[in-house]
Formats: structure tokens, C-alpha cells, sequence
């Protein structure tokens, strides 16, 4: 993935009123990178209750971005990339001024800098890297540990509910750190998997185009398609193929 052409898309659609509502996902990631300068100005100043709010108010965001996304088909490889940066971006710049009053999450900020780790090695090396279902239990956690600990100074609650949240995202942490480093799946095994389960049929001469239950879509890139029946003649690998039903007449 071209990262500089991905940014220069994102910035032709904010820039176009037609477009921009394409980048509101990105937009939402992005905030929770941003979030942290107003965060930290509040608790520098003294005022807790205002980070709390805004802790809230960012944290809700790493909701909303995917649920957009996925409702109006906004997907995309970059989003995903970008959602991961500015949970890291985010969870550094609010946990460390944390340790000098809660050492405690000392443990939680490691484990997250080895995750990170992984991921950009795994990465490089060639490796399928997603976010799993640990991986969002583990952020959620994370979340709720890190209001917590700015709560505790504003609000005078037994210890015993920050130590427990701060012990589950350890134990969160550390499930999705083995996951990604058992994580052996290569994108190019991925590839393979998916042309070994496009199935090959070979028509008779007599077969109608009509005749054929439904017709396969392919593009050998993802900027063009076109739609042939298996009457055609043979086809070479497509990258992408997608079965659509031929409508009756």
C-alpha cells in the first residue's frame, strides 16, 4: 500500500464537498491522536473533571469509526492502519503522565509497546496483520483502566476496582501479544488459499450464457471490473472473483 497516495485521496476528499463525508471514519481515528494535546493541557492545569470528559469523549470514537466504516462501505487498508497508529498514539500520551502517581500501569505500557512492536515486525516480515477479537477486548480495557486511573484523582473510590481493571488488561494484553506472535499466516499463503478455492468449470459447447445459474465477476486490479459467463473462453487467474446471480428473463 502506497501510504503518501492513500493520504493525498484522503485530503482530495476532505477538500471536495461531494467527498468529505468518505473521510468522517478517518476523521473520527484521527481525533483520538489529536485528543491527547487538549487531555494533557487539562490535567497539567489541575482540571480532572475535564479530562475525564474528554477521555470519554475520545475513547468513543475507536466505536464509531469501524461502525461508520463498515455500515457505508468505507473500509479501507489505510483506515485500518490508521485506527492502529492513534490507538497507540493515544494510550502512550494519556498513560504516561499516569506514572508518576499510578507506577502500577508500568506493566500495561510495556506490554503495549511489545505489541506494537510485533505488529511493525510481523508487518515488514510479510504477515497478515489485523486486529483480533483479543485485540478489542484488550483496547476496551485499556480504556476503562485509563479513566480510571485520571478518576482517582478527582474521586475517591476503592482501590481495589482500579487494581482489578489494571490486572485484566495485563492478563488482555498479554493474550493478544501471544496471538500476534504465534501469528504465522503470510499474506502471500492468504493469496494462494483464496485462487485454490476458485472453482473451474468448463462449459460445453452447447451451454447459452442464460443457461448458467449465476456469472463471476473478476478484476485484475481493484480500480477495474468486468463480468464474463464460463461460456467465454478460458479466463486467466483473477485477483478477485464474485459470484453474482444471472437475472432470469
Amino acid at each position: 500500500m502506497n501510504y503518501k497516495e492513500e493520504f493525498t485521496k484522503c485530503i482530495n476528499d476532505l477538500k471536495n464537498p461531494k467527498t468529505i463525508y468518505k473521510q468522517i471514519p478517518n476523521l473520527l481515528t484521527a481525533s483520538r491522536a489529536i485528543g491527547i494535546i487538549p487531555i494533557n493541557i487539562f490535567y497539567f492545569i489541575g482540571n480532572i473533571k475535564a479530562v475525564l470528559i474528554t477521555c470519554f469523549l475520545v475513547f468513543i470514537t475507536d466505536f464509531f469509526d469501524g461502525k461508520i466504516a463498515r455500515k457505508y462501505n468505507l473500509t479501507s487498508d489505510f483506515g485500518s492502519k490508521l485506527d492502529a497508529l492513534c490507538d497507540k498514539i493515544m494510550f502512550f500520551g494519556l498513560s504516561l503522565p499516569l506514572l508518576v502517581n499510578l507506577p502500577i500501569i508500568t506493566p500495561s505500557l510495556i506490554l503495549e509497546f511489545l505489541i506494537g512492536m510485533t505488529n511493525i515486525i510481523k508487518y515488514h516480515q510479510g504477515y497478515e496483520v489485523k486486529t483480533n477479537f483479543a485485540g478489542k477486548v484488550k483496547t476496551w480495557l485499556l480504556s476503562i483502566s485509563l479513566i480510571l486511573g485520571y478518576a482517582s484523582l478527582y474521586i475517591n473510590y476503592p482501590s481495589i476496582i482500579l487494581n482489578l481493571s489494571i490486572a485484566s488488561t495485563i492478563l488482555s494484553e498479554s493474550i493478544t501479544l501471544g496471538k500476534y506472535l504465534t501469528n504465522n499466516q503470510k499474506v502471500s499463503e492468504l493469496s494462494n488459499n483464496l485462487n485454490q478455492e476458485i472453482p473451474t468449470i468448463e462449459p460445453s459447447s452447447n451451454t447459452k450464457e442464460n443457461d448458467l445459474p449465476y456469472k463471476y465477476t473478476y478484476s485484475d486490479n481493484l480500480e477495474s471490473t468486468e463480468t464474463k459467463s464460463h461460456s467465454d473462453d478460458y479466463l486467466t487467474k483473477p485477483k478477485k472473483l464474485i459470484k453474482q446471480d444471472t437475472p432470469k428473463k
